[in-house]
């Protein structure tokens, strides 16, 4: 089997850690890190989860090349988390598409299936969601996505999407 998985990616690293006491000088905790926990998030997660039920699947991962950061402080105890710092989602380099566009070509009638994992940080386009989902189909591919983005007529060809249930309370609102 053949995938092609198209979305953001990220690394993902979370900071347990201990609050024991309050700052003296500012109206805040005082954190203690424990330990450190990184893995990759976002696009990069759904490879790794394909890959963990279907490790012979053969994916062509399409991302932007600048890696997205997200940095969060976690309270040991509770699970809580204190603070979430992102970096790096503010744009993407201009060849991207070409990149895509040029390994689809090269590989599209082994696809089986398509993926868009969109976190709606500017890579992906309803526009170009539509495209690719015709060029998928025109090969008999199943479509799938993910992101974040309100679903539209430009939606309306995907065969299987997945939302939470934020996402759906916003649909039918």
């Amino acid at each position: 089997m053949r995938i092609l998985l198209i979305g953001e990616r990220c690394l993902d690293t979370f900071i347990y850690g201990e609050c024991p006491r309050r700052s003296p000088e500012a109206p805040c905790i005082v954190f203690k890190p424990i330990r450190i926990e990184t893995n990759e998030g976002m696009a990069a997660n759904v490879r790794a989860n394909i890959l963990s039920l279907a490790p012979d699947t053969q994916i062509d991962f399409f991302h932007q090349t600048k890696t997205i950061s997200k940095l969060r402080h976690i309270d040991e105890a509770s699970g809580q988390q204190l603070l979430r710092v992102d970096d790096g989602d503010d744009g993407f380099e201009p060849d991207f598409w070409t990149k895509v566009v040029d390994g689809m070509a090269a590989n599209k009638d082994g696809y089986s299936t398509c993926i868009f994992s969109d976190y709606n940080k500017g890579l992906l386009t309803e526009k170009v969601i539509e495209a690719i989902t015709e060029i998928m189909h025109e090969i008999g591919a199943l479509v799938l996505l993910d992101s974040k983005k309100k679903l539209g007529e430009w939606s309306k060809n995907i065969d299987f999407v997945k939302i939470n249930e934020k996402e759906f309370k916003a649909l039918i609102a």
